[in-house]
């Protein structure tokens, strides 16, 4: 857990004290309980579990034990049982008194339980249950009452308890409310906050911690981008990303260089695109050929976007994304059997060397089975590839 040990990770949990938190301590208002959380939604497994889930569920969840119970967690994490994983969360809330029923009831609040709403949030987050996380998310408010903060507790030491990741995703939760644009101020909210820890951490502090909060910095801006992109609003993801371009390093500023130049594409702005991609060098071959075959997809022309990526995919060790894109200039030109099949080997390479498969070439694959293949043919093809396809 990321304050288990205060002396190396206290630097994590810097944040300004907010109001709430000032006038509590102005007015000695100690010991009040201000925020009640309680779980509203029960998760249950419905397929049957494999022995291995089983077994951890079962050794795992059964009492408070804080590496126990973590260490189940990250295990379920692991085998990409994420629904599991989310009735583990269920069961460790319940045994700390803020399971089901219990919003709006008095329960004890300990950087542990707040670590288990975090990953709980995520998961949701993830698995798009965003009814649900929108519900569960509403006992924290602003994440700003007193009793979220250390210096509430104990004077000896200071900063906020929430989780980082639990702060993002409650900011980028609000795009999948009845409000949406509200997003947009709790995301500008976020990089002011974070902005300010960074201007007030010690000049005598190792280097390591203004880096870290440096890397939440850019999560938060990157999240700025999504956040946009949810709501519709091009012109502002192109700021964003031109912001965060002139922020990272040459590796990073070619990729998003080529998304901007997406960007560019798909609103028929092919001169913007080009020039995008001005500081891309021609030893960066995927990068080219990639860009190479949107410009002939935003010309129209499929068979010459097949043509570039086929050669590319039979001269060299293509990327992911490559083949993807192969895939479906082969589905664009009427051969979906063939796209299928080279989605269905990118699975299997991934299984075999124990990477991920990107979410994107997952949902391809789902979705080509479905008006490809048999039946039959299909639920046997996506039980092979179940270990590296989301569940549903």
């Amino acid at each position: 857990m990321w304050c288990r040990d205060w002396d190396s990770s206290s630097y994590l949990a810097f944040w300004p004290a907010s109001k709430r938190l000032k006038s509590a301590l102005t007015e000695r208002k100690r010991g009040i309980k201000y925020t009640l959380p309680g779980m509203k939604y029960e998760f249950n497994e419905k397929k049957e579990l494999s022995e291995e889930c089983a077994q951890i569920m079962e050794k795992s969840f059964d009492t408070v034990n804080e590496e126990r119970n973590w260490n189940g967690l990250k295990q379920l994490l692991d085998i990409r049982e994420h629904l599991a994983a989310v009735e583990g969360t269920g069961k460790i809330l319940t045994l700390l008194g803020q399971g089901m029923d219990k919003s709006g009831r008095s329960s004890t609040l300990t950087p542990f339980s707040l670590e288990i709403w975090s990953i709980r949030c995520q998961l949701l987050f993830g698995l798009k249950k965003f009814t649900e996380l929108l519900d569960e998310l509403t006992s924290f408010e602003e994440l700003d009452a007193p009793d979220l903060f250390f210096q509430y507790h104990d004077e000896q030491k200071e900063g906020s308890m929430i989780p980082f990741a639990l702060r993002m995703v409650h900011a980028e939760a609000l795009v999948h409310s009845p409000l949406p644009i509200q997003a947009i101020g709790r995301v500008d909210r976020l990089i002011a906050d974070v902005t300010t820890v960074i201007g007030n951490i010690p000049q005598e502090s190792p280097e390591s911690h203004t880096q870290g909060w440096q890397e939440r910095l850019k999560a938060v801006k990157y999240m700025r981008s999504r956040i946009f992109h949810e709501l519709h609003y091009p012109n502002l993801v192109v700021s964003a990303i031109e912001e965060m371009i002139s922020e990272e390093n040459e590796k990073t500023q070619k990729d998003l260089s080529f998304l901007l130049a997406r960007i560019h594409l798909i609103r028929s702005e092919e001169e913007q695109a080009q020039q995008a991609l001005v500081e891309i060098k021609e030893s960066d071959e995927d990068m080219k050929v990639q860009h190479e075959t949107f410009l002939s997809m935003y010309k129209g022309e499929r068979e010459q976007m097949q043509a570039l990526l086929e050669e590319y995919a039979t001269n060299h060790e293509g990327s992911s994304a490559i083949l993807n894109n192969l895939a479906i200039a082969r589905l664009f030109n009427a051969r979906p059997q063939e796209a299928a099949s080279l989605l269905i080997e990118v699975a299997r390479k991934c299984i075999s060397s124990n990477q991920p498969l990107h979410p994107v070439i997952a949902q391809n694959i789902r979705t080509i089975s479905e008006f490809t293949l048999a039946n039959k043919t299909k639920d046997l093809i996506l039980n092979e590839l179940s270990a590296v396809l989301p569940q549903q």
